[in-house]
């Protein structure tokens, strides 16, 4: 019993490395430059407008998200074009008192990068995955605290996966 048991011990673990899904970054380029994630900060006028939606994109841009999928690298490209348009971070009104406003500078990448994702029909996963990426690479005056970052990708998680 015990070479059966470890045999098929042995077969799981194959059968879930060729499932595990493991992502490991992201590219960003907006016009025709591919730009540093963690320093770039989007300027009014330039790369972007605010519109009665919320912002409106006034270049194109492609965000490259970087996976493996059983330990095959996979990557998934999406792109949009100027005047796509976007709401800002979905925040709840109760939480924007500790949370913040969804139009708050340092939400507007990572609410483009989602609303992105979400549109381009990719996993659920990998278009969190890709919101909580942008949010952790925001730096300096962007940056977000570590506990608005966990707090807003659960709820982007928990919300993908009821609708």
């Amino acid at each position: 019993m015990g070479r059966y048991y470890e045999g098929t011990l042995n077969k799981l673990r194959k059968r879930s490395n060729r499932i595990t899904r493991k992502f490991e970054g992201i590219k960003f380029k907006i016009g025709s430059v591919w730009v540093d994630i963690n320093k770039f900060e989007a300027l009014l006028g330039i790369d972007y407008m605010y519109c009665d939606k919320g912002y409106r994109l006034l270049r194109p841009i492609e965000i490259v998200g970087l996976y493996r999928v059983g330990g095959t690298p996979k990557s998934v490209s999406l792109k949009r074009e100027s005047g796509f348009e976007w709401n800002g971070a979905d925040i709840p009104s109760c939480a924007s008192k500790f949370i913040g406003n969804p139009l708050d500078k340092q939400f507007l990448l990572p609410s483009l990068i989602h609303d992105v994702a979400t549109e381009s029909d990719v996993e659920h996963w990998l278009e969190s995955i890709l919101f909580y990426a942008a949010l952790k690479s925001r730096k300096g005056k962007m940056d977000i605290p570590w506990w608005k970052e966990e707090l807003m990708y659960v709820g982007v998680y928990s919300w993908s996966l009821i609708t």
